[in-house]
């Protein structure tokens, strides 16, 4: 079963700003969409708040973690 992690913000995000840090630095495998620059993308898996992380699973948008919620220990337990 493939899993890909999608994370969802936009620059001018004050959480985004202090979340995104702390994931790059925990190394995790993320692909990062900034939904200014990929609106379409965002409006695919249906993005209506930002901080989004979204759950992958062959092909197809499993789980999400939005806003405040997400840390570096919730992003790894949806990779478990």
């Amino acid at each position: 079963m493939k899993k890909e992690l999608i994370y969802f913000g936009a620059e001018w995000c004050g959480p985004c700003k202090t979340i995104k840090p702390q994931l790059l630095a925990a190394n995790l495998p993320i692909r990062y969409v900034d939904v200014d620059m990929s609106p379409q993308m965002a409006s695919h898996y249906g993005i209506r708040n930002i901080p989004t992380i979204v759950l992958i699973m062959n092909g197809e948008a499993a789980k999400r973690i939005v806003g405040e919620s997400i840390t570096v220990e919730t992003v790894k337990q949806l990779l478990n």
